[in-house]
């Protein structure tokens, strides 16, 4: 799962849901600063991330794409299934994705100033080029793996990754919604054990 499906998996509270997103290089022990809901998203994202890794839907897509994608391969597979939840939104939403997406941008911007500042430099390329909506459509996922690609200082493959999703998207979508249909529940089972 790569910031939208974090964030899809998040519960409707604005600081779990920035703790969550902003997890993803920020060392456990500059966290005691942060609200306690924040913290609590921070530790959700790992959980994301380590059940995810360990999921059979995800290491079956990893294993497809590894031939070509190499060490890419699980970066790819984030992206690939942010790219099929965005493309069938509707179908996991009530809320239209533009206003979903919308509404947290408006979120984190009442708390742009408290947070770590690589945090904001995410987030501010994130709504510049919403890149949250984005993944929706082959040419934003294109753009996503072409903008890594270029960040990236080793050599990669990223810029072939959106072909690559679309050649084996039946195998990886089926494999993207195995993981919903066990990490949806799930989750909702880890949020009530550790909200009480």
């Amino acid at each position: 799962m790569n910031f939208l499906g974090h964030l899809f998996l998040s519960i409707d509270n604005t600081e779990f849901r920035i703790g969550n997103l902003m997890a993803d290089g920020l060392p456990a022990s500059q966290l005691s600063g942060y609200p306690p809901m924040m913290q609590l998203g921070y530790r959700y994202h790992h959980w994301i991330d380590e059940y995810t890794d360990g999921h059979h839907g995800f290491k079956r897509s990893k294993a497809l794409l590894s031939p070509h994608q190499g060490h890419y391969a699980a970066v790819v597979v984030d992206l690939a299934y942010d790219h099929f939840l965005a493309l069938n939104w509707d179908v996991y939403s009530e809320i239209a994705l533009d206003e979903y997406v919308r509404g947290f941008y408006n979120e984190y911007l009442e708390y742009k100033g408290e947070l770590p500042a690589q945090f904001r430099t995410v987030m501010t390329y994130m709504i510049r080029y919403n890149w949250l909506q984005s993944y929706s459509t082959i040419e934003g996922l294109q753009k996503a793996f072409d903008g890594m690609s270029r960040r990236t200082k080793y050599s990669n493959r990223l810029s072939e990754a959106a072909a690559v999703i679309y050649e084996y998207k039946e195998e990886l979508e089926k494999h993207f919604k195995d993981l919903l249909l066990d990490i949806v529940p799930d989750s909702r089972k880890w949020i009530k054990k550790h909200l009480g």
